[in-house]
């Protein structure tokens, strides 16, 4: 189940933004500008 949108977000097999991407997305919306890279 990947989202291309996602990875169009991030550099080219960039897999650590990608998971992090998903990681905020199984978070609280509230978590999410608390936790940035």
């Amino acid at each position: 189940m990947l989202d291309t949108k996602d990875l169009e977000q991030c550099p080219v097999m960039s897999v650590e933004c990608f998971i992090q991407l998903q990681i905020q997305k199984m978070k609280p919306s509230t978590s999410f500008s608390t936790t940035s890279l």
